[in-house]
């Protein structure tokens, strides 16, 4: 997959031709999703060989907007690793600042779309809007559609329990705690991707050696706490039990850190890519009176995970 955040310096061949779809893909939700379907179908189904494009923003509007107060379901570079295995050639990060935002839409269809990206067909959600004040829309792609040459495919809305999926409303139901559904809007459990760090190596003189992840600032995180998780590391995929929050019980920082024991593990992932899946929240996060009573609590803790698991493994075998 090739990855551009500056159209400027990208140069295809004469033959290149595009089917693009646009979006914030923020946490690739099942809405995403369809949307990404329908760009391989765009691309199966055309008469010419076309390369499929996702073209999305980089920092999202939202967080643009916000000034980071509102916090992305999936960072840069988990949706990188999304969108390689998913098999899109190009993906375009469109650098969004006061420039590009106040950008006029026909200049961006002309320009970016019909221009550097030769688009054929372009995929995009019935809400979509871009440039500036979000003038852009499906209908302005519509009427440009002829004099540049591609066609346009919208792509309906997702619904769950009535309403379309949103990346508002799996945020809002992952704040509340409920995982399960949030699982749903996204076709997966939410979760984080990254390296497998060092930490304070506390938990394994303790005898329960853990996993640390750091946390980037941009991703949205559930409330601090331990969640019964599942963690895909080194090819496989293993029930495991996650902490996520600022450790109070052994340090003063308040940077977020995730720690996650994985049941049946016991060889050296320094380094290693560990992507982890939150499955069910167990309980809050607290500062303990000493470090004791916080190793009996954790030693609680991953015998309910064991417990969880096996229930859980139980109503799948059965």
């Amino acid at each position: 997959m090739i990855i551009i955040s500056d159209l400027a310096g990208f140069m295809p061949d004469q033959n290149f031709q595009s089917a693009v779809a646009i979006g914030k893909f923020d946490g690739i939700h099942r809405g995403h999703q369809a949307l990404l379907q329908d760009l391989k179908n765009a691309v199966r189904d055309s008469k010419v060989p076309l390369k499929s494009v996702v073209f999305t923003f980089e920092p999202s509007p939202e967080y643009f907007f916000s000034k980071g107060r509102v916090k992305c379901l999936m960072t840069a570079r988990e949706k990188r690793e999304v969108f390689e295995k998913t098999g899109i050639d190009v993906l375009v990060e469109f650098p969004f600042n006061e420039e590009t935002a106040g950008m006029d839409p026909r200049d961006f269809i002309r320009d970016i779309l019909g221009g550097r990206l030769r688009a054929k067909c372009i995929s995009g959600g019935e809400d979509l809007t871009f440039g500036k004040g979000g003038r852009g829309t499906m209908q302005l792609l519509k009427e440009e559609s002829g004099e540049f040459g591609f066609l346009v495919r919208c792509v309906g809305k997702v619904s769950y329990g009535g309403s379309p999926v949103s990346s508002t409303r799996i945020r809002e139901a992952i704040a509340d705690g409920k995982l399960s559904e949030a699982a749903k809007m996204l076709g997966r459990p939410f979760g984080f991707t990254g390296p497998v760090i060092h930490g304070r190596h506390l938990a394994s003189k303790m005898h329960m050696p853990t996993m640390n992840q750091a946390i980037e600032d941009e991703k949205f995180l559930p409330p601090f706490g331990v969640y019964y998780s599942e963690t895909r590391i080194c090819g496989r995929i293993m029930p495991s039990i996650t902490n996520i929050g600022i450790k109070p019980t052994i340090t003063d920082e308040h940077r977020p850190l995730a720690e996650t024991y994985v049941y049946g593990m016991d060889e050296d992932v320094y380094g290693q890519e560990a992507e982890v899946g939150l499955l069910e929240f167990r309980r809050a996060e607290q500062k303990y009176g000493s470090v004791e009573e916080l190793s009996r609590t954790l030693q609680e803790d991953m015998e309910a995970g064991a417990q969880f698991h096996r229930d859980r493994n139980s109503t799948v075998l059965g």
